[in-house]
């Protein structure tokens, strides 16, 4: 799922653009396996790289920017991407599909909560010591009632944590969000608001603090560099070993899927 935090929606590749990109790239001999996907973008001011799970490589490139200037660029940071998509072939994800069952593990947090189907209840989600009690229905509303047990308290916790660090990074009234991100951990939104998924809240506490720290240092260094890396490394000295354990983690992490008459089904 950034090297640190995962890769993007996709931009069709048949834009005359992203094919001039991809020509200069090749041309270079800089694209390697797997495929990459170039994504042009407006707001961009800098080139960025975003690193996702089975070690593929979505580019971000300005809008308007020189191929030449762009393939420089990349090979100044060929020896990071290469190290980073090796690591990330390794840890190729292996997300778990779960099944609607009384039983069935879904933690928050770190904690572990059995999932218990019930049909009295008022509320659709309601966790206690280490039950989940969730309204009995549809496999596929179940999912849905569940996901949302976890943004619930996602936003709860980032409520607790946002506003400390955010003050170290002179931002206040941070603005948070919680919501399926695809195959990223968290985002910047246009509008400063962070986002992190909501699957990331089944992982330790330590670990969802490292992608809002993430984040939030990206309100102070926008892309990527190494003044960025400063920034990062002072708030938080060991981000590099938090980035390697959610690498870890995110490829156990349960994504929404759920197994239905011998199928997996997505929500």
């Amino acid at each position: 799922m950034t090297s640190a935090v995962p890769g993007p929606r996709m931009l069709r590749s048949s834009e005359p653009d992203v094919e001039r990109h991809r020509e200069a790239l090749a041309d270079s001999g800089l694209l390697f396996s797997p495929p990459w996907t170039i994504r042009i973008s407006a707001r961009r001011r800098t080139v960025g790289f975003t690193v996702g799970p089975g070690g593929t490589v979505e580019l971000t490139v300005p809008k308007g920017a020189d191929p030449s200037a762009v393939v420089n660029v990349v090979r100044k940071h060929s020896d990071w991407l290469a190290r980073t998509v090796a690591r990330h072939v390794i840890l190729t994800a292996d997300n778990p599909i779960k099944e609607i069952v009384d039983g069935e593990n879904f933690p928050l947090l770190g904690r572990n909560y059995r999932l218990r189907l019930v049909d009295d209840t008022a509320d659709a989600a309601l966790s206690r010591g280490n039950q989940l009690f969730i309204r009995r229905s549809h496999p596929q509303r179940v999912v849905g009632d569940i996901i949302e047990w976890y943004r619930d308290n996602g936003r709860e916790w980032l409520a607790d944590h946002v506003e400390g660090w955010a003050h170290r990074f002179g931002v206040v009234d941070a603005r948070v969000a919680v919501r399926d991100l695809d195959n990223r951990w968290g985002v910047r939104d246009p509008d400063g608001t962070l986002a992190l998924h909501w699957a990331l809240f089944q992982l330790a506490p330590r670990l969802v603090e490292f992608v809002m720290v993430h984040e939030l240092t990206h309100l102070a260094e926008p892309p990527h560099g190494p003044r960025f890396e400063r920034v990062l490394s002072r708030v938080l000295p060991d981000h590099k070993s938090l980035a390697e354990e959610l690498a870890v983690a995110g490829c156990s992490t349960w994504l929404g899927v759920v197994r239905l008459a011998a199928h997996p089904v997505t929500p």
